[in-house]
């Protein structure tokens, strides 16, 4: 599953949905990563996009968790390119082959089967880097760039 990334008003920030806080923020040192189950689950584009402005205090919360052996006390993380956000749901895979994109049943589908998530985790919409974010961070007394981008692998195109 991706980050679970909000955007509103050109700020982008991490929804606490799913043991992320704890996972990634709580425990530090955690790179981002591809997620589990992506093997198991398709991402639909649900339209429109949007120019990273800021940054929310979860995310920051979370990159200075990330980087917390090396980053500097009282570092901010900035923006140095922002990014372009565009929003997607992940979906269940479930009637599909793993190698295919189409599935052949004798049993009908149900909705439960297209679309993962509750209400809680707004029924698993995020939001994914349609360009790759930059953003800094004080280092050993140096300044760092991290570039973060969505990478879907080869089998989302």
């Amino acid at each position: 599953m991706p980050f679970p990334f909000t955007y509103a008003n050109g700020v982008l920030d991490i929804a606490l949905i799913d043991n992320f806080e704890a996972n990634m923020i709580d425990d530090t040192g955690n790179q981002p990563g591809i997620g589990d189950n992506v093997a198991t689950r398709l991402l639909r584009l649900m339209g429109g996009s949007g120019l990273v402005k800021s940054l929310g205090p979860n995310f920051i919360r979370y990159i200075k968790a990330w980087r917390s052996s090396t980053i500097d006390a009282g570092s901010s993380v900035g923006i140095q390119v922002p990014a372009v956000m565009t929003k997607i749901q992940s979906t269940s895979v479930d009637e599909l082959s793993t190698d295919e994109c189409f599935g052949i049943s004798s049993v009908p589908p149900s909705s439960d089967n297209y679309v993962t998530g509750n209400e809680t985790n707004n029924f698993r919409t995020t939001w994914i880097f349609k360009t790759p974010l930059t953003i800094t961070t004080v280092e050993s007394g140096e300044t760092k760039y991290i570039t973060l981008s969505s990478f879907l692998g080869p089998d989302y195109g």
